[in-house]
This record gives C-alpha cells, structure tokens and sequence, in this order.
C-alpha cells in the first residue's frame, strides 16, 4: 500500500475524499501523569492541545469523530473505565481504518 498524506484535493467537487463520513476513534495513552500534560507540567500542552491539529483536519476532511479519550497511566486504568472502552470500540477493527478507493 502506497503512503497517503491529507490532500486538500479531495475537498474539490468531485474528488473522493476517503475520509468523508468515516468513523474515527481516538484512543490515547500517555504513561504519564495526568499534571505531565499542563501548562506548568513537564510538557507545558495539555493533550487536547497537543492534538489539536489532527482533530482539525479530520474535521476539516468530514470525518466522523466518534470517541476521543486519554488515559494517562494507562497501567493504573480502573477496569470500569477499560469495560466502557470495550463496549465503546466493540465493532471496531483496524480493517476499518483505511480503505482507499
């Protein structure tokens, strides 16, 4: 599979956009502590900050965001907050992550 990269192109009338309407589920685990990801904290951006320009562009490109969810030491996750995970991501599969036309 070739390397594909966000194309505004695919905004044009009549282009394919294969990101149009699909789900998307975010998943992020830090390993660290949760004040790490401050403004006073070891990497001074909160995560949110940090993946801010993804969440644009996915939404710029129509996608469907679904979930978004992080988790700093994922290792001390409660096992309610990794049940509701499941039951979250349950028909999900990473064959539908990509499929290009």
């Amino acid at each position: 599979m070739d390397d594909e990269v966000f194309d505004r192109d695919w905004l044009q009338p009549g282009k394919h956009n294969p990101l149009e309407n699909k789900e998307v589920y975010i998943l992020i685990t830090t390993g660290g502590k949760e004040r790490s990801f401050s403004k006073t904290g070891t990497y001074q951006y909160t995560v949110d900050e940090l993946i801010s320009g993804l969440i644009v562009s996915l939404k710029v490109f129509k996608a469907d965001i679904k979930f978004i969810k992080t988790f700093t030491k994922p290792t001390n996750c409660p096992k309610k907050k990794l049940f509701y995970i499941k039951k979250s991501l349950q028909n999900f599969s990473i064959n539908n992550i990509w499929s290009p036309a």
